[in-house]
């Protein structure tokens, strides 16, 4: 969830505009207006915070094909803010959000593959994803493919060679279970 709140403090950059001019630009179907109130909702700044109006306002932005706003709303349905939990929305908003190159939209897709949540469980499609998080770099991707390579997961053969390189690309990428995988496997 911290990272749901930072990613969406830094993207919808929230104290351009009054939440008055927001929603009037909004309801003329401006997709930053809308996920800058989305944002907004989520942390509770300048406005109360509110789960299910932030899934509202986010979900239209997403509609007018804004991936950072998508980015930001699947989490909400996979964890439930603001109603439900809807496994089948979040893969919804993951996909899109992923298609258009926000690793962490990969990763977390490759998780609900890798786990078995709402989608049928399959660990070759998972490393597809956490592959392309980590080309993108984010490190917790690199990590997950990393330990696919350690543990032989999902049609990877065991290699500590390549598991090392991705814990170590990680580890770059500030990922503390990375560095860690990378320090257990010989790396300083």
């Amino acid at each position: 969830m911290k990272k749901l709140l930072l990613l969406t403090v830094l993207v919808f950059g929230l104290y351009a505009e009054t939440t008055t001019e927001l929603q009037k630009a909004c309801e003329l179907n401006n997709s930053r207006a809308c996920g800058k109130l989305g944002g907004m909702l989520i942390l509770g700044k300048k406005v109360k915070k509110d789960y299910k109006l932030a899934r509202q306002y986010l979900s239209k932005a997403c509609k007018l094909n804004d991936v950072l706003a998508c980015n930001a709303l699947a989490p909400l349905y996979h964890h439930g803010y603001g109603g439900k939990k809807d496994y089948s929305k979040a893969i919804k908003y993951y996909k899109k959000a992923c298609k258009s190159n926000i690793g962490m939209s990969c990763l977390y897709l490759g998780l609900l593959y890798d786990r078995d949540k709402g989608i049928k469980n399959d660990v070759r499609k998972a490393n597809i994803y956490y592959k392309k998080a980590c080309d993108l770099n984010y490190g917790q991707g690199c990590t997950a493919f990393g330990l696919a390579y350690y543990a032989g997961r999902g049609g990877v053969k065991i290699n500590d060679s390549k598991a090392k390189q991705y814990f170590y690309k990680a580890c770059i990428l500030k990922d503390k279970d990375g560095c860690r995988l990378y320090k257990k496997l010989g790396g300083r």
